[in-house]
């Protein structure tokens, strides 16, 4: 079986890192998440983050680094490969289309939210390298 990949963007902004919440009505609802989504066929992974992240979010990032890649198994016939990638904003103000709100935390206060199964391992790395520096 084939993971299905994913990609998401942690972005950063003076020290900050922005995370959305899931709207209600949606799977994972009321979840915090780092945004993202799966590539269209024959896309770039870097080339589709950025169009969800301008699709979902309304801003335009500009990719600043690459965190470690790693698999999440949902069920027993599902796989995602997560490709989570640092950003930073380039242009536009953030507008919201499916999650109900984005808001700025400081790493170490990431741990206090409510995250889906596969955002967890990037809060844990985001918190363990960041706090470190």
């Amino acid at each position: 079986m084939n993971p299905k990949n994913v990609v998401c963007a942690v972005v950063m902004k003076d020290g900050m890192i922005l995370a959305a919440r899931r709207a209600d009505d949606l799977s994972n609802g009321g979840m915090w998440e780092f945004p993202g989504g799966k590539p269209d066929e024959g896309e770039t992974l870097e080339h589709c983050l950025v169009r969800k992240i301008k699709e979902k979010l309304g801003i335009f990032v500009r990719i600043t680094g690459k965190m470690e890649d790693f698999e999440e198994q949902m069920r027993p016939q599902k796989i995602f490969h997560i490709h989570p990638y640092f950003c930073e904003i380039t242009e536009g103000r953030i507008s919201l289309s499916e999650h109900s709100q984005a808001a700025w935390f400081r790493p170490n206060e990431l741990l206090q939210l409510a995250w889906p199964p596969t955002d967890i391992p990037i809060v844990e790395a985001i918190v363990t390298r960041l706090i470190q520096l």
